[in-house]
C-alpha cells in the first residue's frame, strides 16, 4: 500500500521513526535517531543529520542524489496508469519526481537520520501494510522490516512457508534478525503485471506462477467440514466488526445481523466438506512481478490455510477492488465470467463446472 494511503489510516511517520530506529540499531549495532516531518515545516534540521525525501504517491523514501537505477521499482510501477488518458500526465509526474534537480519539489515529507548512513545513493525505502521494505543495491538485498506495533505472526508465517517450500517463485531469504523483527532476501527487479503494456505477457506470468502454487496446494490439501470452516470465518468477521471504530453502533449491529442470516444459509451444507490448503492470501496483479528471466510472487505475509480456491477467486474476481465485487461474484456463480472459469477449473480439487460445487 502506498504511503499516501497509509497516512490516511495510521500515524505512519511515528511508526516509521520507531521501525527504522530499531532496524538500524539491530543491523549496524549502533544507535540512530530517525525523525519524520513535513518538508514545509519551519523546524530546523539537525546539521549532523542526513535528509531523505519522501514522495508518498510514489511510495518512496530516498536521498536527493539517489541513482536513477535504484528508483526503477517505483518508476516501473507508477509510470503507466491503467486509465489511458492519465498515462502521459502520470509519466511526466513520475519523471519529474525522480529527477535529481526536481525530485525535492514533489516530496512533501522529509526523514532525517543521524548519524548519516553510507552508500545511500543505492538505497530505497518503501511503504507497506505491515512491514517497511528497504532495498539495498550495495549489498544486493532487500530488507523486510516489521512495522512497530504490528502483528509479527504475519512475518513468521511468510518466512516459514517460503523456507519450507523453496520451489515457490519468491525471493530467497538470506538472513533473519535474532529477534525476528526483520529479514533480508535477494533483491529482485520486476514490473507488476497490471502495469505491463502487453496484456499477454501478464497472462503468461500468471501461468508461470500458478503451477508452483498448485504444488503447494497439493502438498497441504485436506478436507474439513464446510459449516465449521465458514462459521469460524463468520465469528472472526463479527469480532472485527465489533472492534472497528469506523462503524457506529447501528451499522455494526446491522452487519452482525446479516452475518447471522448468512450463517443460517450456510448450515444447509451441514454434511458438506470443502478442501483447504496453504494459500498465498493476496494473489493479485500488483504482487506478481515479471522480471527479465522469470516471474515472481511477492508479499506472502497473508499466507494461511483457506479454502483451496481462495487465491484463484481473489485474482479472477479482482477482489481487491470492492466496487462491483458483489456483481462479479453473482456472475461467477452463474459461470458468466470466462476468466474465472478458465482459472478455477484448473485448480486441484475444485470442480468449477459443477453448479452445486461452484
Amino acid at each position: 500500500m502506498r504511503i499516501s494511503l497509509l497516512l490516511q489510516r495510521e500515524p505512519f511517520g511515528k511508526i516509521l521513526e520507531k521501525t527504522l530506529t530499531g532496524f538500524l540499531r539491530s543491523h549496524f549495532d549502533q544507535f540512530y535517531t530517525v525523525k519524520w516531518r513535513k518538508a514545509s515545516s519551519l523546524a530546523n534540521s539537525n546539521p549532523n543529520s542526513q535528509v531523505w525525501l519522501c514522495n508518498p504517491y510514489l511510495n518512496a523514501i530516498f536521498v536527493n542524489k539517489v541513482h536513477k537505477e535504484v528508483l526503477l521499482p517505483v518508476i516501473q510501477e507508477f509510470s503507466r496508469s491503467a486509465i489511458w488518458w492519465r498515462r502521459p500526465f502520470q509519466k511526466l509526474y513520475v519523471d519529474l519526481s525522480t529527477r535529481q534537480w526536481t525530485c525535492k519539489w514533489f516530496a512533501p515529507y522529509i526523514v532525517e537520520i543521524s548519524p548519516p548512513l553510507k552508500g545511500t545513493e543505492n538505497i530505497l525505502v518503501l511503504g507497506g501494510n505491515h512491514h517497511i521494505p528497504l532495498l539495498d543495491y550495495n549489498e544486493g538485498v532487500a530488507f523486510v522490516i516489521q512495522k512497530v506495533g504490528f502483528d509479527r505472526e504475519l512475518m513468521v508465517n511468510d518466512m516459514r512457508v517460503r523456507k519450507e517450500n523453496p520451489y515457490l517463485p519468491s525471493p530467497v531469504i538470506r538472513d533473519i534478525a535474532e529477534d525476528g523483527s526483520w529479514y533480508s532476501e535477494e533483491l529482485i527487479l520486476g514490473t507488476p503485471i497490471n502495469r505491463l503494456k502487453d496484456v499477454e505477457q501478464g497472462k503468461r506470468a500468471v501461468k508461470d506462477i500458478i503451477m508452483p502454487l498448485f504444488q503447494l496446494y497439493e502438498k497441504t490439501a485436506r478436507k474439513v467440514n464446510a459449516v465449521e470452516y465458514a462459521s469460524d470465518i463468520i465469528t472472526r468477521i463479527d469480532g472485527r466488526i465489533r472492534k472497528c471504530s469506523h462503524f457506529d453502533r447501528k451499522t455494526g449491529d446491522n452487519l452482525s445481523k446479516n452475518l447471522l442470516e448468512f450463517n443460517k444459509i450456510i448450515r444447509r451444507w451441514q454434511n458438506k466438506e470443502v478442501v483447504v490448503a496453504q494459500t498465498h492470501g493476496d494473489f493479485q496483479p500488483a504482487n506478481i512481478l515479471l522480471g527479465e528471466e522469470q516471474a515472481w510472487l511477492i508479499d506472502w505475509e497473508y499466507t494461511a490455510v483457506r479454502q483451496i480456491a481462495y487465491d484463484g477467486l481473489v485474482l479472477a474476481l479482482e477482489a481487491r477492488s470492492s466496487q462491483g465485487l458483489g456483481q462479479r461474484v453473482l456472475q461467477a456463480i452463474n459461470d458468466d465470467v470466462p476468466e474465472c472459469g478458465q482459472l478455477l477449473s484448473t485448480i486441484p480439487y475444485v470442480r468449477w463446472r459443477d453448479m452445486a460445487e461452484r
